[in-house]
């Protein structure tokens, strides 16, 4: 593998960010998302601004959170949700949000958030209770701009258009701490996530190739270059991307041929974060080993391979357009007062 810059020089107080206008009023934000760095990340961004925030990792507790708070005449001022959630995505969590809030007479901002390139999910949101869309990942100014209402030109200056064609890098610091806004010991802590979700995504992709298990496959491949996309780990999300793309486009030996590059890109961005970990991070222990690729004896060929014996629940069908509630969901969603 050629080896590329890291631009991670872990040295330094907190990097200087652009001022943010005066805060106008805190808010009450629900963040949803399954992703523990994207979760974190926004939570972050949200916190330090002076927001509120409850964070969930799933549709159905968020749905709960928001009954709950409702009940304590507490409501949330706003919700930021995940697109893709498994069992119920940001979609149907939508739907349900707006079939309860008409019988309420209100409605609570709703921002759907969905990884670079979504565009089928960004034409979905228009006139169906969205409020507003973001990609990840997420921009830390646009978020708080969009959810407080102002404008981010505001608060940034000019400038120039990313290079798509530009040589990707094992970890871009200075775009990793503009994700962070400048906060050394979040990125620490971002990066200490990515870390164990890596090792835990790759588990699941060794397991799902020995399967045979396609769908597996992609959604390990999805969650990990969403998570390295918020580190500014950059070659671990190309590589990533390509398996997606090519096991969405029914390449499955092309996919699994990039499996080697990806537990390679991993481990090279183990040791480009180990510099600024150790001059960043609390006390806490090193992060997690990564776990190896094995090479299966005889591995099934996804093309033609049996279901795996225990086949994950299929997630509940997303609402009609019509607003009619999915035929199979979680008894209490069926009626909002058996929510906790």
């Amino acid at each position: 593998m050629n080896s590329a810059p890291d631009r991670s020089d872990g040295a330094g107080g907190d990097a200087a960010v652009p001022p943010l206008p005066p805060l106008p009023r805190p808010l009450r934000v629900l963040v949803a998302d399954d992703g523990r760095v994207d979760r974190r990340i926004v939570s972050a961004i949200l916190e330090r601004r002076g927001h509120t925030v409850t964070a969930v990792d799933d549709g159905a507790k968020a749905l709960a959170r928001l009954k709950e708070a409702e009940e304590l005449l507490s409501p949330f001022d706003a919700a930021v949700l995940d697109l893709h959630m498994p069992a119920m995505d940001g979609c149907e969590v939508v739907t349900w949000i707006r079939a309860y809030e008409e019988t309420e007479k209100k409605e609570t901002p709703i921002l759907l958030v969905a990884l670079s390139g979504a565009t089928s999910e960004s034409d979905w949101w228009r006139g169906k209770g969205v409020n507003h869309f973001l990609t990840k990942p997420v921009d830390p100014l646009l978020l708080i701009a969009t959810l407080e209402g102002w404008d981010p030109r505001l608060a940034a200056p000019a400038a120039a258009a990313p290079d798509a064609d530009a040589e990707k890098v094992v970890f871009d610091l200075g775009e990793a701490l503009t994700r962070a806004r400048g906060k050394r010991a979040l990125l620490a802590e971002l990066i200490q996530i990515f870390l164990e979700d890596a090792s835990q995504q790759m588990e699941v992709l060794q397991a799902a190739i020995v399967a045979g298990d396609l769908d597996r496959i992609e959604r390990a491949a999805h969650r990990l270059k969403g998570s390295a996309l918020n580190v500014s780990a950059q070659r671990v999300a190309a590589v990533a991307e390509k398996m997606e793309m090519r096991v969405r486009a029914g390449q499955a030996g092309a996919a699994l041929g990039l499996r080697g590059n990806l537990e390679a890109e991993v481990a090279s961005a183990r040791k480009a974060f180990a510099g600024f970990l150790a001059q960043n991070s609390p006390p806490g222990g090193p992060a997690p080993a990564a776990p190896s690729f094995a090479s299966p004896a005889s591995p099934a060929t996804p093309a033609s391979a049996p279901a795996p014996a225990e086949a994950p629940p299929a997630p509940a069908p997303a609402a009609d357009s019509a607003g009619d509630p999915p035929s199979s969901v979680p008894s209490f969603l069926l009626n909002p007062d058996l929510l906790p």
